[in-house]
């Protein structure tokens, strides 16, 4: 298997402090792994807010093309709610997400009418 490092790392939490082990079989220095475990950890909260909020689990399709295309819109769905957001802060997420799909409803209602004419 190769060569297996294991970093301690003392978190801050509101009481006290979180000890997390970071496992690594990276030839790297504790800066490089450090900072490829938050990537890492970033992309896993964007694809869990993608499944729990957008849908991306409920696809059914075995077609990696269909799955791919779900995913597109699952995104296009988060960045429509993030520009409610930035747009009003004030609002929930529920809100926000019914308000980015009323505007994308109304572009597509618009839209493709004019496409097909």
């Amino acid at each position: 298997m190769g060569r297996l490092d294991m970093l301690l790392i003392w978190l801050p939490q509101p009481a006290g402090f979180k000890l997390m082990a970071l496992f690594s079989t990276l030839d790297a220095g504790i800066q490089e792994v450090l900072a490829a475990w938050k990537a890492r950890w970033d992309l896993e909260r964007v694809h869990r807010l993608l499944k729990q909020n957008l849908g991306l689990s409920k696809c059914l399709s075995r077609s990696y093309a269909t799955q791919l295309k779900h995913a597109d819109l699952a995104i296009e769905a988060l960045h429509l709610i993030r520009q409610q957001k930035q747009l009003h802060p004030d609002l929930s997420w529920r809100t926000a997400q019914h308000n980015a799909a009323k505007t994308l409803k109304s572009q597509l209602l618009t839209v493709l009418p004019a496409l097909s004419a």
